[in-house]
């Protein structure tokens, strides 16, 4: 969590390659426990300064690598990849969702251009 509360976005560490490749396991593991479960379906949070917002959120990803602010598609790349490796692991029957922001209003932030 960042150091001022949940929404804070001033001092972000920034994971590893390695912590990058952990989260799409662990994420897919948590997908794969609740359709073990019984559950039909997961979303996975991409809003409120979760995770995945804030490697696609220009005023948060300050990274130089392929998941980097530079461009969209590098900023996506992560929720992307996250998204494919959850689908890989429970199958094509059950419902993965995503829940993001369309705007967040702050400057830097994702808006409805960017969102569109």
């Amino acid at each position: 969590m960042a150091k001022g509360g949940l929404n804070d976005r001033s001092e972000l560490v920034p994971f590893t390659a390695v912590g990058v490749i952990r989260r799409f396991a662990r994420i897919a593991d948590a997908a794969e426990r609740l359709k073990k479960g019984g559950f039909d379906g997961c979303e996975v949070m991409a809003s409120h300064c979760h995770l995945l917002d804030q490697f696609w959120t220009l005023n948060v990803n300050k990274r130089s690598d392929e998941y980097g602010s530079a461009t969209l598609e590098n900023r996506v790349r992560f929720a992307t990849r996250i998204l494919t490796a959850v689908r890989e692991r429970v199958g094509p029957d059950f419902i993965v969702g995503i829940r993001m922001t369309g705007d967040d209003f702050q400057e830097g932030g994702l808006d409805m251009k960017v969102t569109e």
